[in-house]
């Protein structure tokens, strides 16, 4: 009867480790999003400067056209050569 109940003593100890496991690993990918969530809500200084607004249209353009290819769509920009610049802020 001993040597039956440490089989299973020794049995639901492993059992537990794995779960203990797993649930740090959950834990810590908690943690993680948390943490990327508080730096995102941080206040940052927006700095506006004169940007040329062609790089700007082309990124973003780009990031659109993958989206319309799903939808067999497309997305055709034509800049003038010579467009005033703006005042942004440019995400990097």
């Amino acid at each position: 009867m001993l040597l039956f109940f440490l089989i299973t003593s020794s049995f639901r100890q492993g059992i537990m480790k794995k779960f203990i496991g797993i649930m740090l690993c959950e834990f810590d990918r908690v943690n993680l999003i948390v943490n990327e969530l508080l730096g995102l809500s941080k206040p940052i200084d927006v700095v506006f400067k004169e940007q040329d607004i062609q790089p700007l249209l082309q990124d973003v353009v780009a990031l659109m056209n993958s989206q319309a290819m799903m939808g067999n769509g497309l997305i055709q920009v034509d800049i003038e050569e010579e467009a005033p610049p703006i005042f942004c802020e440019q995400s990097s």
